[in-house]
């Protein structure tokens, strides 16, 4: 660490240390090698903090807003750590422009750098509601969700809506596909079992990362193709159930504000809001998808 920090180069390194861990475990890869985070401490410049890093196959790098709690960064960390099977292991690169296909790379990592983030306890179920609640105003907002993939996915490059875009939509989808796989086989499989089963075949395959998930997802209670074609495609709002995230919590629809007033936020739509009925270890494993 170079720099002056709000936390001490010893809890950066348990935090990371946890994180890694969970990502290992989650994958059955526990004897993976070292893994470094380097992190340099940025002064501060405005009221505003932020941060941002780059990935690499064993390490991660960051610059840090000198002011930043730690738990500003924990999904960032699970997130690009999660990069190290998704975008690696799970297909061959697309021959296209990658962004087509960074509502699975992207969107897919985001979904569970927040799931594993609960499941081992370093995100509180009631953090856990908070960070998707502001993914589902995110996402009300976005005057970008409306247009289809094919389109949207250039304008990743030069557009910030359109950068958030394959990592909400793609988050949303992969949280109701994996409610849809563990109704489908009464809590026996979830997205969890196609990912494994993704990477294993993957390394005999040539298939992109969304044609091989569309192909394997098939044989464990999924058939994501008319998904893929209505909700990334064409763009059609996501519905999500209820019970997407299982029995602690609760899914509401949420009206916006200024309902009513056209001349107001008139790209807004209707948006989700996740509430924690019950905090419990029990709940941290729901959440996650368990």
């Amino acid at each position: 660490m170079i720099g002056r920090f709000a936390f001490s180069p010893a809890s950066l390194a348990r935090l990371s240390s946890r994180i890694v861990r969970a990502e290992r475990d989650f994958w059955h890869q526990r004897d993976d090698g070292a893994y470094l985070v380097s992190a340099v401490g940025l002064p501060a410049v405005s009221d505003v903090t932020g941060f941002t890093g780059i990935g690499r196959r064993n390490g991660f790098a960051l610059w840090i807003d000198s002011r930043m709690p730690l738990a500003d960064i924990r999904t960032l960390l699970a997130h690009e750590y999660f990069h190290h099977w998704n975008g690696r292991s799970l297909g061959s690169p697309s021959e296209k422009d990658q962004a087509i296909e960074f509502w699975f790379t992207e969107g897919f990592t985001d979904y569970y750098a927040r799931a594993l983030l609960v499941r081992n306890r370093i995100l509180s179920p009631d953090e856990f509601a908070e960070a998707w609640n502001a993914i589902f105003t995110a996402y009300a907002y976005s005057k970008a969700k409306n247009v289809g993939n094919a389109t949207a996915a250039p304008l990743f490059w030069s557009n910030a809506e359109f950068q958030q875009l394959p990592y909400q939509r793609g988050a949303i989808l992969a949280a109701l596909w994996n409610r849809n796989i563990r109704k489908a086989t009464g809590g026996r499989r979830g997205l969890d079992d196609v990912l494994r089963s993704q990477a294993r075949v993957a390394k005999h395959s040539t298939l992109t990362p969304v044609a091989l998930f569309a192909e394997v997802s098939k044989g464990l209670g999924l058939d994501p193709r008319g998904d893929i074609s209505r909700y990334i495609d064409a763009a059609a709002p996501i519905p999500l159930p209820v019970d997407t995230f299982g029995p602690c919590s609760k899914l509401s629809h949420k009206e916006p504000a200024d309902k009513g007033k056209p001349d107001r936020d008139a790209g807004r739509t209707a948006s989700f809001h996740l509430t924690i009925i019950k905090s419990s270890t029990e709940c941290s494993r729901t959440l996650s998808g368990l």
